[in-house]
């Protein structure tokens, strides 16, 4: 009988040193390398959000990271989605992004019912997520685009812009806020090409 009573203790203390063991190997095998980031490439770990997409299921910025490369696109149309070109050419070149492992996200100021009817304008869906820049829970107009810099206060009106995400969630940065590419078409005409121009 004290057999017994002995045994017990000495194999919760063993099940709990090799439980501890494990974590701690754990922890040392499966980190990653810290990534060395030129002085204009930042992570976006403080810009991240979670809107709802087109079909009103929450989409959040960080399932993606650490995943796939991104696009992020903000076509600063408003909310008439059938005038954005840059909307209308990313869809075009998703097969290419898909092909190379590349998603798409889209920002806009769209209600998710007027991007649902814009997809039914145009004859399909749009092949990514369209999220709707709007946060019941903050009063604050367009966060997203606030966030990532595509707001113009002055005039209250969404501004346009296309970031690209590398893998790690790295993405350029100037004076302290993320930096939409210089030249949208021609940075969708290499993603066309399947080449990645971003970190």
């Amino acid at each position: 009988m004290k057999g017994r009573i002995l045994v017990l203790p000495i194999a919760a203390a063993l099940i709990a040193g090799v439980s501890l063991w494990r974590i701690e190997w754990q922890k040392t095998h499966r980190q990653r390398p810290p990534i060395e980031l030129p002085a204009d490439v930042r992570t976006v770990e403080a810009l991240k959000f979670t809107l709802n997409d087109q079909t009103g299921r929450a989409t959040k910025l960080d399932a993606y990271l650490g995943r796939t490369r991104l696009v992020l696109l903000f076509p600063g149309e408003g909310r008439n989605l059938e005038r954005s070109a840059s909307l209308a050419t990313l869809a075009d070149i998703q097969p290419a992004l898909a092909a190379t492992g590349i998603q798409a996200l889209v920002v806009t100021p769209a209600l998710s019912s007027e991007v649902r009817s814009a997809q039914s304008r145009r004859g399909s869906p749009f092949p990514f997520p369209v999220l709707t820049d709007i946060i019941l829970q903050d009063p604050t107009p367009l966060p997203a685009h606030r966030l990532w810099g595509r707001f113009d206060e002055d005039r209250g009106v969404p501004l346009a812009g296309l970031f690209l995400i590398g893998r790690a969630g790295e993405t350029a940065f100037a004076n302290g806020r993320p930096r939409p590419v210089s030249d949208i078409q021609a940075v969708f005409r290499q993603l066309a090409a399947k080449e990645w121009p971003g970190p």
